[in-house]
């Protein structure tokens, strides 16, 4: 695709780029035959070949070839319509004002204003990497150019490191089609192969050049974004270039183009370094042209990093400044300070007197770096063009290496530990510093802590980019948040969720940053924060549609897989939508968590005062009201790491880890639980779970009393639910079966019944007397916690309460501390006769005790009017017998209490309440499909009367509902923990057992069908009766291998065809069905205990939480005494519901199966011995990043630079040893020539006289 040079005049762009005057360069005598005036055979008018297209290569060019090429008014750019995505250039002037290029790009080509300047210079000929070296240092460079909205600039040539940048550019574009990375080509025009056809030079498509088949001559690489082509007129030069991109990066870093339409910012010296952009070099191996690249770059005040250990020119600085630094250390005056330039002569000979005592070894040295050999100096060939070459250069290192300039040059070791980005921060700081501390040497100190305090926010901003927490802590914020202003902590609190950077938010929190200011919204007077109001522009910020779409582009996003498939994706989420996400993803269990409608979140206020101390124990609170903000938000963002590390901050770490599992358990069944994504929340899911399971493990070590309180408590932070009642619903049933869980549980049905002393005979005694035998022994009332004496272990002195719990929550005490407090105190218990009469009635067990009882009375009396007094009615006897009466009072009992039992369901909603009581379906239908089955059989009972006949059908139904009454008596064995896990075992296999059922179904109407379609045919009719007692009964007692009367009928015909058939039916069918189906069931159920064995505990301590929290609040005694205790609630419940509390406040007070307590201290304690006994375990689980410091990573590299130097001085201890070794050699050899010369005289002469004589 050949370029047309020609644009559309009457295009915007073309309009654009021609207000620029942006001309090109071309052959003086190319213009000439355009206007007629020129030669055909390539000579110019006076008979000389063309220097910039001249025929053949020549070895040198004058400086000046550039004139034998003229400025034409022609612009040559690429493509032609901004809105394509095709890389764009443009052919220049290599004298082309940077101002017109900054503006080309920024205003012209629509790219965005950099944040940071990085080239990269460096080797192209010679330069290797290794692949591991190559993917650490090149997708370094590239993570932090996308990350920083840098733009990357290089030569552009597709050789060496440009070429291995190239490649890291074309992976990322193929593997995130939506990140973009400007990357600058700025390289000259006349180097490039073919450069008639750049459209062709820059395809994507392109293949890299392995090899350059001429000198100068080079291929673009294809995959940057912008190539600006400066053209001097010559070709195959690369000559005259290696400032213009210093200049460019100066120019653009000030901003110069900006200041021409805008004067703002200055300070007294005429700069602005408010909105200087960084800028960077990187040096990579290389050569002479990346020598005087690094010159330019350092005389235009541009730092450069050093990347040692790449090689060549790169690894010569680095060696040369560390022994300069060695050696001048300790006699640097302040004259060494002063910069010293390379034209002046004065200057000259005091660079010449800087290195005097070095500079045969530098020379040395250079010279290898120019030739890239190996070889010892006197075996080099072309000595004189090797020292011509170094001469050219010499100024420029020199001018490099004085200590003024080495100040501004860095190094970064490929086989350090340390990263490239905290380099380049430690780089860029470190400039942008000394260049405000010296422009503001004649300012006010008040101008100089200004700037200084914004490049500490641009600096914070980008060490959070590239999470470099290393630099920030040492450079940056200092150990201080006073640092830091509250609006830029606010900004900084974004990027770093943004960013999902959880050892940056950890060291921000350790260091006390006001979250609740930040969360919050605080008036600007007031010094204490006392109740939760939202900052809208926070929430707005945190729950943005950009932010959700951006955390969802970057790889995934729950709360946007949510929002997605329920279809109500807004632009913005209130705090009515998360309290609606929540109540989906936790329960309807669970408050509401955040104030609606702007309203304040009185959670916190109405239990506090306005004293001083209670200010700043709210403000405590708030810090742990933000940390769960923040940790609900990490988790719908799909951030664990995040996540973790909120835990180490939050005293409710056991409730939190539990509410994260119940988030991702339903995230994961209800929109990923068939995807790739399934095992990775999956093992999330286990994570926290385990997590809770540490820390509770961690509290029951400390205090197992304590402990139990602790999960059984009511946690207001995470809308009043309990550890136990969040774990029941997050199905953690290794968190439930936990020793402390079980005992807390067991603390719950027991009650105030001491088990361990009294034993379960003594309380069957005191259940069949009514407990009117516990006035005999010690249970005292539990509803405050026992004793006065035991209240004052718990709260102040000063607190005038006799209880420290609410009425209607969980008020009981445990065994052993009752039995301390009773060995210990002379107290005596109060009102013990009547009390212990109420209390044990209290008891969960108890009433499970009458439950039982009265389940009991139900079965049998239903079992013994079914046999014997289920008759018809007639006019000679009663319509009913009185049992039947007494049968239905008393089913009719328990239907009331399991309506009360449904209406009394820990839910927030009416929905929610038919969800959760249909959350066990095979419990629940068949509960339903009992008492549907007694009443329907009941109704037929008078219905169905004449025929005697019809009754059958009401005897039918009841006999059915007896059948489910019987089975559901299961329940109550499985309570006791002998039985338990067995009848556990047996539901699990119920699943194998249907799988079953459906085989043998299928095998069953195969052979029924096929077996009577041959032998039978003709007499069966159609209907039911008849396909029920000919095909479905038969053939499935042949299950049980009873073939009688199959084998009969078959035999009656031994001889017929269709007996034959149906016999090899037949034994096929046996052989299926009886040998290999039977087997397989018996193998299943197999497979399925020794799986389930060790589970089946676990499970059954889970379930055991649901029958303690079903009996919490059940009717004690039997009926009519139940009755009326369950009408009196449903009818107080109903009144409540119809006037609500603000009219009835007195008339209905609902059993909460949670401890509630009324002090505030008790609460306090409780939260502070949870935080602190986890703490350690918390702070060890929290993701916080590298402990490494700076003066580790300085030490590691001073390390580094001694081993270089030693290894440098081996080297130069070898080329001495062997150069005095060839001294002595030639020292040798000379005497030893000298002494044969001697005696060949001798011997001459000897012979001369001889023949004489």
């Amino acid at each position: 695709m050949a370029r047309n040079i020609m644009a559309d005049e009457s295009s915007e762009l073309y309009t654009a780029i021609r207000s620029l005057q942006l001309y090109r360069r071309e052959c003086r005598r190319t213009v000439a035959q355009r206007t007629g005036q020129g030669r055909s055979n390539g000579t110019t008018d006076n008979g000389e070949i063309c220097l910039c297209q001249q025929p053949g290569e020549r070895p040198e060019i004058d400086e000046s070839d550039h004139m034998n090429s003229v400025e034409v008014n022609e612009q040559d750019y690429g493509p032609k319509k901004l809105s394509t995505n095709e890389p764009k250039y443009i052919r220049c002037d290599i004298n082309t004002p940077p101002e017109k290029i900054e503006k080309l790009l920024t205003e012209i080509w629509k790219v965005e204003r950099p944040k940071l300047l990085l080239a990269v210079i460096g080797g192209a000929k010679y330069f290797k990497m290794s692949e591991g070296l190559e993917d650490k240092f090149c997708s370094k460079i590239i993570d932090a150019t996308r990350q920083s909205g840098a733009w990357l600039l290089t030569s552009g040539f597709n050789t060496g490191v440009v070429q291995m940048i190239g490649r890291t550019l074309n992976s990322m574009h193929l593997t995130s089609l939506t990140q973009h990375i400007t990357a600058i080509a700025v390289t000259k025009y006349g180097c490039i192969r073919n450069n008639s056809d750049i459209v062709q030079k820059i395809d994507p498509k392109a293949k890299e050049s392995k090899e350059n088949t001429s000198k100068g001559k080079h291929d673009l690489e294809p995959n940057h974004s912008h190539y600006i082509l400066l053209d001097d007129g010559t070709r195959h030069q690369y000559r005259c270039i290696q400032d213009r991109l210093p200049v460019l990066m100066k120019t653009i870093s000030e901003g110069k183009s900006m200041e021409r339409n805008s004067r703002r910012n200055l300070n007294r010296s005429g700069r602005d370094t408010s909105n200087q952009v960084p800028a960077v070099t990187l040096l990579v191996e290389g050569g002479k042209d990346s020598i005087m690249s690094v010159y330019h770059s350092l005389e235009n005040n541009i730092p450069v990093i050093i990347v040692k250990g790449s090689g060549r020119a790169a690894d010569f600085f680095a060696r040369w400044i560390y022994i300069l630094d060695k050696k001048e250390s300790s006699s640097m005056d302040g004259n060494q300070r002063k910069i010293l330039r390379i034209n002046s002569d004065s200057d000259r000979k005091q660079l010449d007197d800087l290195v005097k005592p070095y500079e045969k070894n530098m020379r040395v040295d250079l010279r290898r770096t120019l030739t890239h050999h190996s070889e010892e100096p006197w075996q080099w060939d072309d000595q004189e063009r090797l020292k011509k070459n170094v001469d050219k250069v010499w100024y420029n290192v020199l001018f490099c290496l004085q200590p003024s300039m080495r100040s501004n040059l860095f190094q970064f070791h490929l086989a350090a530990n340390d990263d490239l980005t905290n380099t380049l921060l430690r780089t860029i700081y470190r400039v942008r510093r000394k260049t405000i501390d010296s422009v503001h040497s004649q300012n006010s100190a008040n101008t100089n802590v200004v700037d200084k305090r914004n490049l500490d926010v641009q600096m914070l901003r980008l060490a959070l980019q590239w999470n470099c927490l290393e630099v920030a802590k040492d450079l940056i914020v200092r150990g201080s948040i006073e640092n830091i202003d509250l609006k830029e902590q606010a900004d900084d609190l974004l990027l770093t969720l943004s960013n999902n950077l959880p050892a940056f938010l950890h060291y921000f929190i350790t260091l006390g940053v006001a979250l609740p200011r930040l969360i919050f919204k605080v008036d600007s007077d007031v010094r204490t924060i006392t109740s939760r109001i939202y900052d809208q522009n926070m929430m707005t910020k945190l729950y943005s549609q950009d932010v959700i779409e951006d955390f969802h582009k970057k790889g995934e996003c729950l709360l946007y897989d949510i929002m997605d498939l329920n279809g109500n994706f807004r632009q913005q989420l209130s705090t009515k939508d998360l309290n609606h996400f929540l109540n989906q993803l936790v329960g309807y269990f669970m408050e509401k968590l955040y104030p609606e409608d702007g309203n304040t979140d009185h959670a916190i206020t109405n239990s506090v005062g306005v004293d001083v101390e209670v200010g700043q124990s709210n403000n405590n609170e708030l810090w742990n009201y933000a940390i769960r903000d923040l940790f609900i938000w990490s988790i719908l963002m799909s951030k664990i790491d995040m996540a973790k590390m909120l835990l180490a901050h939050i005293n409710h770490r056991i409730c939190a880890a539990l509410v994260a599992r119940k988030i991702l358990m339903t995230y994961r069944t209800r929109y990923v639980k068939y995807s790739d994504k399934s095992s990775e929340y999956e093992a999330f899911m286990d994570y926290f779970e385990e997590y809770a399971i540490k820390c509770i493990t961690q509290c029951y070590k400390n205090s197992s009393s304590k402990a139990r309180k602790l999960v059984l408590r009511e946690c207001k932070m995470f809308g009043n639910v309990t550890c136990l009642q969040v774990a029941f619903h997050a199905k953690a049933k290794r968190f439930i079966s936990h020793s402390c869980c079980v005992q807390a549980i067991s603390n719950v049905w027991y009650r105030s019944i001491d088990i361990d002393r009294t034993g379960i005979w003594w309380l069957l005694v005191h259940v069949f007397t009514f407990g009117l035998t516990t006035i005999f022994t010690n249970i005292a009332p539990q509803a405050a916690e026992v004793f006065i004496c035991e209240l004052s272990k718990h709260v102040n002195a000063d607190v005038e309460s006799s209880s420290v719990l609410e009425p209607y929550g969980i008020t009981y005490s445990d065994a052993l501390e009752r039995r301390q407090v009773q060995s210990k105190s002379s107290c005596k218990p109060l009102n013990i006769d009547l009390a212990n009469i109420l209390e044990f009635h209290q008891c969960p067990v108890v009433k499970f005790s009458y439950d039982c009882i009265h389940y009991l009375l139900i079965v049998l009396l239903f079992s013994y009017v079914q046999l014997f007094r289920f008759d018809p009615p007639a006019m000679q006897t009663p319509s009913i017998h009185w049992t039947e009466i007494l049968l239905v009072v008393l089913i009719s009992c328990m239907l009331i209490s399991a309506f009360r039992l449904f209406f009394e369901l820990d839910t927030t909603t009416k929905f929610a309440t038919v969800k959760e009581y249909h959350s066990h379906p095979v419990k629940t239908y068949s509960s339903i499909l009992s008492y549907v089955l007694f009443y329907t059989g009941f109704g037929l009972r008078f219905t169905l009367t004449e025929p005697q006949g019809n009754f059958s059908y009401a005897r039918i139904v009841m006999g059915y509902s007896l059948q489910l009454w019987w089975l559901q008596a299961l329940k109550y064995v499985g309570i006791i923990e002998f039985f338990g896990p067995p009848i556990v075992a047996i539901a699990k296999m119920l699943h194998d057992l249907v799988f079953f059922a459906c085989l043998i179904i299928i095998v069953m109407c195969g052979y029924g069908t096929a077996s009577r379609s041959i032998a039978y045919y003709g007499n069966i009719t159609f209907t039911v009766d008849e396909i029920s007692r000919e095909i479905a009964y038969p053939v499935y007692y042949l299950l049980y291998a009873q073939l009688d009367d199959e084998l009969k009928y078959l035999d009656s015909a031994p001889g017929a065809n269709w007996s034959v058939a149906v016999h090899i039916l037949l034994a096929f069918n046996m052989l299926f069905m009886v040998v290999l189906l039977l087997n397989l069931l018996i193998a299943m159920f197999n497979k399925r205990f020794d799986k389930i064995y060790d589970e089946a505990m676990i499970i059954w301590h889970y379930q055991q939480y649901k029958l303690v929290r079903d009996y919490f609040d059940r009717a004690s005694l039997l009926p009519p005494v139940s009755l009326v205790i369950d009408t009196y609630h449903l009818f107080g419940m109903f009144i409540h519901q119809m006037l609500g509390r603000k009219h009835c406040p007195g008339c209905y007070d609902k059993k909460m199966f949670k401890m509630i307590t009324k002090n505030r201290a008790v609460k306090k304690s409780w939260d502070a011995f949870e935080g602190a006994s986890t703490y350690e375990y918390a702070q060890a689980e929290a993701p916080i990043g590298a402990t490494t410091t700076a003066e580790n990573m300085a030490d590691s590299q001073e390390i580094l630079d001694e081993k270089f130097h030693d290894l440098l001085k081996s080297v130069e201890d070898e080329q001495k040893t062997l150069k005095s070794a060839f001294d002595e050699f030639q020292t040798v050899t000379k005497s030893s020539l000298h002494v044969i010369e001697t005696k060949l005289v001798k011997v001459h002469d000897s012979e001369k006289t001889t023949t004489t004589n």
